[in-house]
């Protein structure tokens, strides 16, 4: 349960900020940060 809610939180967090926009202008690539997170949950 505790690593399908970080799952979830996680993930749903990173998207949420990217559809709503506020990504744009910091200079760096969300697809990248979205790769990292799903590869940090991959290892644990």
């Amino acid at each position: 349960l505790h690593r399908a809610l970080s799952f979830w939180t996680r993930l749903h967090g990173v998207l949420s900020l990217e559809l709503a926009g506020h990504f744009a202008g910091m200079g760096f690539d969300p697809a990248l940060l979205f790769a990292a997170e799903l590869d940090d949950l991959r290892a644990h």
